[in-house]
């Protein structure tokens, strides 16, 4: 302690500034390690109150830990950092301007905590080389394809393969046969010349007709090996082509149409003598005010859900005054008015609209309203910032709160017209409406009267939402995919609204149907590589299904990098896909959908500058695309009765009670914003009426 008292007043006196501490000595790499493992462990040891907390220091080199704790510790950080960082954007990425990262956000519900995963062969499904790849991994890889330059020394070297294997089989055949009718050496040998020079009159016997036979069928295989060569080889020029057509040739027709549709859409909106200042119509923000006391009792709505102990399905969330909480007691009436004003919204936009990143895609909900308040608790919710919203159709039918949750997508579009789009899926119909309970949940929450004129004024609004959404012009977002892609961006701008369900069922919008209904023919290690085209669909009627080439020349001809669609769940996944080398993702956002196990997902896309690779302006921006996963109840459940099997005497402690406060949320009946809803032209009447409807509602 003395010596410590006297050494800066030492070094007062010789300089007024201490020297800077000299370097050591280089040291062994070996032995830096080891003092400064010593060092931390040391420091730990002497920092903790409980010194069994941590192991005692030991040597390195001779084989045994320094400290147990900080170790893990250690390679717990290193594998987190790690995880978080995606792969770097690939050139192919560069030229499509869309970079699908391979890293995804998970947020678990009980835990309340967002990680950062990475992704696996589960949900990046990468097509299987059917032609060339790496020695020995593609599909027809022998000796010698390393040597291959053009498809003719592909042909030539499947030529010499399997005359290789014909001959090679012949040998093994006649081998096997008894020593009394195999012939002399000199015989087959005569017998294979004749064959070779095209004689058939030399011999017809039993060795040569075999013989022949496989040469058949080594012809056939050749044949099919070179139709796929064929395939392949148009597939790609399909796609170089396109790319030619869209960036170099102009379309002046549909330059026109565009240009037209655009002038009618915005000439619609422009601001009049019934609009205010900032352009609104009066109409419309008029509303607004109610849309933000509806929004507003959303997010403390879903707040209270997050801070449950524990998370349920949707179906097992049961609140009676739900309708109330959230469009007051005049819910009807806020419900009616909310149609009324989408519909004439949504006319007023185009079919085809336009959302400028960071943009979030949600897929699929099907009436989850407790999924969607998680969704915007975890990942974000319209108005809180700068992001855009796409919901990407199937908001009804099958879900237990159908009608409250597109009331309150359509209180968000009223309140967000340009940061808020609906986009049309399958289940925007009535026949699938009346089919699968979106109107038995109107007739059932409203009555038989109020609830069949719900459903029409939802009908109105459904059939008025446009078929998909362009992201920087680059990320095509809709319900269902493409189906043949014989169709372009610029006549989705020609269709005619209101589209209703006798019109898409017709035989020359099967497009348009198809828009709505395809599917993709997945990739990965159990799907055919060979698989090309368009094929037909199991779902029936007029629906397709298309193969990877179809995606590919599509967005070629489009100018796209990438195409987001929903409309499949699939059992156990994590509610997204990525496909079709990496020019197509699948978005499914319903957790636990009709007992599938699955988790839901949303996508972010957000813009980066980058240096663009080997382009020629050099700086470039990439549009980068991330999902962002709800974690499955029933997988949670699954999890936690493998490890009670596992270890029946382990007790998990429960999480603590959060405190019950007695503020006022605003979630009650009659609080003072609910009051201030209700300030429609009807009020009077339908404020007891509202009262008996909630009651008998959720």
């Amino acid at each position: 302690g003395t010596d410590g008292e006297e050494q800066p007043k030492q070094m007062a006196e010789s300089d007024e500034r201490p020297k800077r501490r000299q370097r050591r000595p280089s040291e062994p790499k070996d032995l830096r390690q080891d003092s400064l493992h010593r060092q931390i462990s040391t420091s730990s040891c002497l920092s903790s109150d409980d010194g069994s907390y941590f192991s005692e220091t030991r040597d390195v080199r001779s084989g045994q830990t320094i400290n147990d704790f900080m170790v893990v510790h250690r390679a717990c950080r290193g594998f987190q950092k790690a995880v978080r960082i995606g792969d770097d954007p690939t050139e192919a990425d560069f030229d499509r301007g869309v970079h699908v990262e391979n890293i995804y956000d998970f947020y678990d519900p009980e835990v309340h905590k967002v990680r950062v995963r990475k992704m696996d062969e589960t949900v990046i499904h990468t097509r299987r080389t059917s032609i060339r790849g790496e020695q020995g991994k593609g599909l027809y890889s022998f000796p010698g394809m390393d040597q291959v330059a053009d498809e003719e020394d592909f042909r030539k070297l499947l030529e010499e393969q399997n005359a290789a294997a014909a001959q090679s089989a012949l040998n093994l055949k006649q081998a096997k046969k008894p020593d009394g009718d195999a012939r002399s050496e000199g015989e087959a040998s005569d017998n294979s010349s004749v064959d070779s020079f095209g004689s058939s009159g030399s011999t017809s016997s039993t060795a040569s007709q075999r013989e022949r036979d496989l040469r058949r069928e080594a012809m056939a295989k050749l044949r099919r090996q070179k139709s796929v060569v064929d395939t392949e080889a148009t597939a790609n020029w399909g796609h170089i082509i396109g790319k030619v057509l869209h960036r170099k040739v102009l379309d002046f027709n549909a330059v026109k149409d565009k240009a037209i549709r655009k002038r009618r859409f915005e000439a619609e909106v422009t601001p009049s003598e019934g609009s205010t200042r900032t352009g609104v119509p009066i109409w419309l923000s008029r509303l607004q005010g109610r849309c933000k006391a509806i929004v507003a009792q959303a997010w403390e709505l879903a707040k209270r859900q997050a801070r449950e102990n524990t998370d349920v399905m949707d179906h097992e969330w049961d609140d009676p005054q739900l309708l109330t909480h959230l469009f007051s007691t005049e819910y009807l009436d806020t419900l009616m008015l909310l149609a009324n004003a989408a519909c004439k919204l949504l006319a007023s936009q185009p079919p085809l609209v336009a959302a400028s990143p960071p943009c979030r895609v949600f897929g699929d909900l099907h009436g989850q309203l407790r999924d969607l308040l998680l969704y915007f608790h975890s990942f974000g919710m319209p108005g809180r910032d700068s992001t855009t919203f796409v919901f990407n159709g199937d908001f009804v039918d099958r879900g237990r709160h159908q009608l409250e949750l597109v009331g309150l997508l359509l209180a968000l579009k009223v309140l967000y017209p340009e940061k808020v789009w609906l986009i049309r899926g399958n289940h925007e119909d009535k026949l699938m409406n009346e089919k699968y309970g979106f109107k038995s949940e109107c007739l059932r929450l409203l009555g038989n009267d109020f609830g069949k004129k719900m459903f029409d004024l939802m009908q109105s609004a459904f059939d008025r939402l446009p078929l998909a959404c362009l992201v920087a012009n680059r990320a095509l977002i809709l319900h269902g995919g493409i189906g043949d892609g014989m169709w372009g961006l610029s006549d989705i701008w020609n269709v005619a609204r209101p589209l209703t369900s006798e019109r898409i069922l017709s035989k020359e919008n099967s497009w348009l149907f198809n828009i709505l209904w395809s599917d993709p023919i997945e990739d990965g290690v159990n799907a055919d590589p060979n698989t090309f085209g368009v094929h037909a669909s199991p779902r029936g009627g007029v629906t397709a299904q298309f193969a990877w080439n179809i995606t590919k020349t599509f967005c070629a001809r489009n100018g796209l990098g990438l195409i987001i669609r929903s409309h499949q769940s699939k059992k156990g996944s994590r509610g997204f896909d990525v496909m079709h080398s990496n020019m197509l993702v699948r978005v499914f956002s319903a957790r636990d959908y009709e007992g599938h196990g699955n988790d839901g997902a949303v996508l972010l896309i957000t813009k980066k500058d980058t240096d663009g690779g080997d382009d020629e302006e050099g700086a470039k921006d990439l549009l980068v695309v991330r999902p962002q996963v709800l974690r499955s109840v029933m997988k949670q459940r699954a999890e936690a009765a493998r490890y009670a099997d596992e270890d029946p005497n382990a007790v998990l402690s429960p999480r603590p009670e959060r405190k019950k406060t007695t503020k006022n949320r605003g979630l009650g009946v009659g609080s003072g914003s609910n009051n201030s809803l209700g300030s429609g032209s009807s009020g009077g009447s339908q404020g007891s009426q509202g009262s008996q409807r909630s009651r008998g509602g959720r």
